[in-house]
């Protein structure tokens, strides 16, 4: 068995498709009017589930801040990592850690996307 997708629920698709266009991914199923769209990356999916189908499918109600998580993208130096953030700087995506050099010997920073889940880009320390 191995881990193939991460689900994110989310408000707003066109607004997510957005930002998760911004840190280098793209659509590899669906459009931004879709209520279902996977963004691609070189080793796991990431879907993006419109809230309303959400509920529709589970059959119950589910609020957007029910299901939060934290997506960590591994860099290949300190220097990838300055990137995300000026990058994100640039589009005025709130940083919500600068990047540090981490007591778990990481160097790492921390943004946030449009639904509030945590986005962290990161490389191990040698």
């Amino acid at each position: 068995m191995k881990l193939d997708m991460i689900g994110l629920n989310v408000k707003d698709i066109k607004k997510s498709v957005e930002f998760y266009k911004i840190i280098g991914l793209d659509i590899t199923y669906g459009t931004d009017n879709d209520q279902y769209v996977e963004v691609g990356n070189e080793r796991i999916r990431i879907s993006l589930n419109n809230t309303e189908m959400i509920q529709d499918l589970s059959q119950r109600s589910i609020s957007n801040t029910d299901i939060k998580c934290e997506l960590a993208f591994l860099c290949e130096d300190e220097k990838e990592v300055n990137g995300h953030i000026e990058n994100m700087r640039k589009h005025k995506i709130e940083i919500l850690q600068e990047p540090f050099h981490a007591p778990w010997n990481q160097y790492y920073a921390m943004v946030q996307d449009p639904d509030g889940h945590t986005i962290s880009f990161f490389v191990n320390k040698k």
